[in-house]
């Protein structure tokens, strides 16, 4: 592909009006998203609130669930004016990505578990709202949470504290014969799915009866550990393609490198340094669109998981791989990924 693909992403670069009235006239496809719906809370605490949410659950990232219940309802109890004003919002990569494909007029189902709690209820009813048709179970433990705190000294951050549990999502179970899509579209993981979920060795996967078109996310360079048996044994039909940040990509990386995986597409998320897509031996870069204004907060909230949904929906609709498609795919992900950091202006005193 080599610089053939380099001379292509200048044309879409310097055509980016006409590429957007392009995008207008494809025809959003139906995808299939599983993944550990979540619940995201912002919120801002005094400095002096730090001891106590230390004694709770230290510096740990993922304490276990019952320590993340402790901490809510410290936090409801002791700061209930600020727990009142948090932002509160379902959150997940799989869900993030299902948002994204919802709000662009595709068929999206979405699969995973949830608490019985006021948490799985927020979940369903975002589901419902955003038009996504929701395939839930219920598990016996929580809704996962993320907690993102700021600690504020004379109204000036001073320090930062995330941690959080998933909680139900791990209960998510899923049988072999289930169709993991039962529609002419797509399939869309995140790499958080439990090992124990059944989905790592679905022969929707790995087999030459599932879906033409799969994309997973790694999330994590654990994301990747849950993969890497996958590609080993994969010999499906249609494209594998597999999102992850430089980080992330690293464990499987080697087994990239010693096999000819004709049919595994990988897109390395760079930030911003950009993206680049591997397929068959070629590669497609392009840079991140730059902001005028540097936003910082503790989470993208779903820029990388529009990103993929962006890219996705370019190969769904076009139906082929070719350097001309994976260039206008890494561009419209890159776009929506844009679009979705700039929008978190609006929000800026609760998310950064």
């Amino acid at each position: 592909m080599g610089g053939i693909y380099h001379r292509w992403v200048g044309v879409v670069f310097t055509q980016v009006l006409g590429y957007k009235c392009m995008m207008r006239s494809i025809i959003p496809p139906a995808l299939d998203c599983y993944g550990n719906p979540m619940i995201d809370i912002h919120i801002s605490l005094p400095l002096h609130a730090l001891h106590m949410m230390r004694r709770l659950c230290g510096d740990e990232l993922h304490p276990p669930a019952a320590v993340i219940q402790k901490v809510l309802s410290y936090l409801r109890e002791t700061w209930p004016r600020e727990y009142e004003s948090a932002y509160i919002t379902p959150a997940g990569g799989a869900l993030q990505t299902a948002a994204a494909a919802a709000r662009q007029g595709a068929e999206v189902r979405f699969h995973g578990a949830v608490g019985n709690d006021h948490n799985g209820i927020l979940v369903d009813q975002y589901l419902e709202k955003a038009g996504i048709t929701g395939s839930l179970q219920t598990g016996s433990g929580p809704t996962g949470v993320m907690i993102y705190c700021r600690f504020l000294e004379e109204g000036q951050e001073v320090h930062r504290q995330i941690l959080g549990a998933p909680g139900a999502a791990l209960e998510y179970t899923i049988a072999h014969d289930h169709d993991l899509s039962d529609r002419n579209g797509g399939v869309y993981l995140e790499g958080f799915l439990s090992e124990a979920s059944g989905i790592w060795s679905h022969p929707g996967l790995t087999g030459t009866g599932g879906p033409s078109l799969r994309g997973v996310d790694l999330g994590s360079p654990h994301g990747a550990v849950r993969v890497l048996p996958l590609l080993k044994h994969y010999h499906g039909q249609g494209v594998f393609v597999i999102f992850g940040t430089t980080r992330e990509l690293r464990p499987i990386q080697p087994e990239l490198d010693q096999r000819s995986v004709q049919d595994i597409m990988v897109v390395e998320k760079r930030g911003s340094s950009g993206a680049a897509c591997r397929y068959k031996g070629r590669e497609a870069v392009v840079d991140a669109l730059a902001l005028e204004e540097p936003v910082h907060p503790f989470d993208t909230v779903g820029a990388g998981d529009v990103f993929a949904w962006g890219f996705l929906s370019v190969l769904l609709a076009s139906g082929r791989c070719d350097e001309h498609v994976c260039v206008q795919a890494l561009h419209r992900g890159a776009q929506m990924a844009f679009q979705q950091i700039v929008a978190l202006r609006g929000r800026r005193e609760r998310l950064c």
